[in-house]
């Protein structure tokens, strides 16, 4: 993450300057847009790996290794399906998709009860 980051936000840079105009024109506004994202990000990182030791005691090995496998599927598609929808509709659609994605998928967090249990 230390070096990740700052080089990844250097490509990003590079990438919007050639590609296309960012929808916040402030780098301000970009900036904290951007904060924002990977405070989200750190949210559903720490609910991702309780949920497993809050839904059962006999089977935490399992769930882990069940969500977190679903959840690099998704970062495994992601990586192909949003250049390629880039290439075909431009960023901010390919970026708007992502983000209409992830706000369907952001509810059904709703229909998990971890104080239920499944054992």
């Amino acid at each position: 993450m230390l070096v990740g980051a700052p080089v990844g936000g250097s490509v990003s840079d590079a990438m919007g300057k050639r590609l296309t105009r960012s929808r916040a024109e402030d780098p301000y506004l970009a900036i904290d847009f951007v904060g924002f994202a990977a405070g989200c990000n750190g949210v559903s990182a720490v609910s991702s790996w309780t949920l497993p030791n809050d839904l059962s005691r006999r089977h935490v090995g399992t769930l882990s290794g069940v969500l977190h496998n679903c959840s690099n599927i998704g970062g495994a598609l992601s990586s192909v399906l949003t250049p390629c929808l880039a290439t075909r509709f431009g960023w901010i659609t390919a970026l708007d998709f992502a983000a209409a994605f992830m706000l369907g998928v952001a509810p059904r967090w709703l229909f998990v009860h971890s104080e239920r249990g499944i054992d």
